[in-house]
């Protein structure tokens, strides 16, 4: 049943909030929950990229504190990101992960850093879907490409559908909102705030259906002309290679730091809770299959540092899933080593 009393609440084996993404907010909860839950109760927080150790430290029972990371909506993503803290006990862990099981999620453990595993990769896709439309790849065509390879929204459709104007009123605090810089800053600048205002990177119509901008195609040229770049014909397979390289990358460098046990972890994330194509098999699994001599390449030639683990594997000359079977042991010893809070 449904209550407004936290004493109603004292009975409870386990307790998961999932209030919106604030962190005092989040301390004055857990305050709350420690005092009326009853000892031995897990206590976890739905949040997706808070520090779960913040969160447990203004606790009595930091043992007893875990994050659940759902995914939306969380009726139908799979996937569930259980976060150790620091103190959170391997009885925890393993309560967690069952319970993850018993109500049909796919769990994964992963350690405690901004943004998890989930989030923190997610921030580096489509990131160069905004510097290729400056180089000359149309709003379709980088949307068109994500699509086919089996996307089910293209990264500038998505962009639109959250709001392109999403964190704006912070950007303009900071100084950082660039509209003759920033091509996304020029669209908000221009009351193209996404499908909200029947216009973002796309146009639409009535019922939310999208279709080319000519304005967009022509405020693309002018940037581009702006910033003196000569436009060019850039194929499917470098957009494809560009929008996720950085992603992979950044999932080199979460197994590097031992914020995740294993690559197929990192795929299981992908697959069940952002939509990646099933049949590639996650973005670790995927990297493998292309190359990651490919990958390594790309990513400098875009100015991205390749991680340390992905030059490891390119130099012995092996794909991850090799390298991990072999090393990923000794990865995962030494991340704890320099940063014991993220032992898994």
């Amino acid at each position: 049943k449904g209550t407004m009393d936290y004493k109603d609440l004292s009975h409870c084996d386990l307790v998961v909030e999932a209030v919106f993404e604030d962190m005092e907010t989040k301390k004055q909860i857990f305050k709350k929950l420690d005092e009326v839950c009853k000892p031995g109760a897990f206590i976890c927080s739905n949040t997706s990229a808070l520090n779960i150790d913040a969160i447990a430290g203004v606790t009595k029972r930091p043992e007893f504190v875990m994050g659940t990371h759902f995914f939306s909506p969380a009726n139908v993503m799979k996937l569930l990101e259980n976060v150790r803290g620091a103190k959170t006990s391997d009885l925890t862990i393993a309560s967690m992960m069952e319970w993850g099981r018993v109500i049909e999620k796919w769990p994964i453990l992963v350690g405690n850093c901004p943004g998890f595993v989930g989030n923190r990769m997610v921030n580096f896709y489509g990131g160069q879907a905004r510097v290729m439309l400056e180089e000359g790849a149309s709003v379709e065509q980088v949307d068109s490409a994500a699509t086919e390879f089996g996307m089910k929204m293209g990264p500038l459709a998505m962009a639109d559908l959250v709001g392109l104007d999403l964190g704006i009123q912070a950007k303009k605090k900071a100084g950082q909102f660039l509209p003759d810089k920033v091509f996304q800053d020029a669209l908000v600048d221009s009351g193209r705030l996404g499908q909200k205002s029947k216009a973002g990177f796309w146009d639409y119509d009535e019922n939310r259906k999208k279709k080319p901008s000519p304005v967009v195609a022509q405020m693309l040229e002018q940037m581009s002309k702006n910033k003196g770049i000569a436009r060019r014909q850039l194929s499917n397979e470098e957009i494809i290679h560009r929008l996720f390289f950085p992603l992979i990358n950044e999932g080199f460098r979460i197994l590097q730091e031992g914020m995740a046990q294993r690559p197929a972890d990192i795929d299981v994330c992908y697959v069940h809770g952002y939509s990646f194509p099933r049949y590639r098999g996650g973005p670790m699994f995927y990297a493998d299959e292309v190359g990651l001599p490919v990958v390594k390449q790309t990513l400098e030639k875009i100015g991205v540092k390749p991680a340390k683990l992905l030059v490891d594997c390119v130099e012995a000359g092996v794909p991850l899933a090799k390298y991990w079977a072999k090393n990923g042991k000794a990865v995962l010893e030494q991340a704890a080593k320099l940063r014991p809070a993220s032992k898994l």
